[in-house]
């Protein structure tokens, strides 16, 4: 089916929810890598 334009909005909305969240996981992931390198991964692992 074709979609609306608000339809089109909010996936592309979506999307960039999707990529945003990612990229923060990531960057948690590589600050979580570079603490554990410096053997301060103590508030990581409680």
């Amino acid at each position: 089916k074709e979609l609306s334009a608000q339809e089109l909005a909010s996936e592309r909305d979506a999307e960039m929810e999707r990529q945003q969240k990612r990229r923060r996981e990531l960057e948690d992931q590589e600050l979580e890598r570079k603490m554990k390198e410096k053997g301060m991964d103590s508030r990581f692992t409680g």
